[in-house]
């Protein structure tokens, strides 16, 4: 069978698709203030859509509560706990796996504000602890620019004895937005950790040329095997510039020139040429419902017309 047909798809970032609704709701606290009903009856509704669309991973929009670990813990743990019960009230845990969503102490594109390795510890052991009960399948910390927060977080997860997925966000040439190269984070990260099993990584909020240099990269490492999921943008335009569609209350659409169906087409064709562990993908920036579908449209058709050569 191909690979292709094992996939699971993840769905796309939920910000400007509530922001299509309302840029109100695109507040992951709103759930527990007087917009929680509204914030509910759209998040049912966008969930259930990437579902039907062929979602298969499901991640809670937490990204951004990242601000109140330090500030407010008990909001913080009490929005996340709420968002978690959301999801499982919306999809069956036999449908789709559960990923608890989180992102870097600073800024997600400036590496030089990124915290020291431990100072990136002490935070993500916060975030990790907050998770206590949850149901979930995944820790996912994404759009990690540098690689000492990412070291930091790899030490908190095993003093943890917790399962997660560090994902990268990558310069135009490859690299970590610090100047590593992927490749030597995964092999500085595991050699911090002696190896730790618990530790997947991933790339996201990148351009195809940028994945594509990364992955070769790794593979001359011999280091690929170690990647377990993978998000790009939908488009080649700078996701700063896709995030501004949250705060205009417009749902980001790709220029006419960014065909998502060539797109998730090379992403799947990037994929065949590496040998990699990656069994979750979809896309970060300018990911839609329907870029959703046609993830899944050309991973069903891929792995019937492996099955019919076979």
């Amino acid at each position: 069978m191909s690979p292709h047909s094992s996939l699971r798809i993840l769905s796309p970032a939920y910000g400007p698709l509530l922001a299509a609704i309302d840029p109100n709701l695109n507040d992951p606290l709103s759930i527990l203030d007087e917009r929680s009903p509204q914030l509910t009856g759209a998040l049912r509704t966008i969930i259930h859509r990437v579902l039907e669309a062929g979602a298969s991973t499901l991640a809670t929009p937490t990204f951004g509560l990242r601000k109140l670990v330090e500030s407010d813990y008990q909001l913080f743990g009490d929005a996340l706990r709420r968002h978690s019960e959301l999801l499982l009230e919306c999809a069956d845990p036999g449908v789709a796996d559960f990923w608890l969503d989180f992102g870097p102490k600073s800024d997600c594109y400036r590496a030089d504000l990124a915290p020291s390795r431990a100072e990136a510890r002490d935070f993500h052991a916060l975030q990790i602890n907050a998770v206590d009960d949850l149901i979930y399948e995944q820790l996912l910390f994404e759009t990690i620019p540098a690689l000492h927060e990412a070291e930091g977080i790899a030490l908190a997860l095993k003093q943890a004895d917790l399962t997660g997925v560090i994902s990268f966000v990558l310069s135009p040439e490859g690299t970590l937005l610090c100047g590593t190269p992927l490749y030597d984070a995964i092999n500085t990260i595991d050699r911090l950790t002696g190896n730790y099993q618990g530790l997947s990584f991933s790339m996201n909020c990148c351009s195809l040329a940028g994945a594509q240099l990364a992955l070769q990269g790794c593979a001359q490492a011999g280091n690929a095997h170690r990647l377990t999921a993978f998000y790009p943008n939908a488009t080649e335009t700078p996701p700063w510039e896709i995030e501004e569609s949250c705060a205009t209350g417009t749902e980001y659409t790709p220029p006419v020139h960014e065909d998502p169906r060539a797109r998730v087409a090379e992403i799947l064709y990037l994929l065949s040429q590496f040998r990699t562990s990656i069994r979750t993908i979809g896309f970060c920036c300018g990911g839609t419902v329907e870029t959703t579908r046609e993830f899944s449209r050309q991973c069903f058709c891929l792995g019937c017309a492996t099955m019919a050569a076979a």
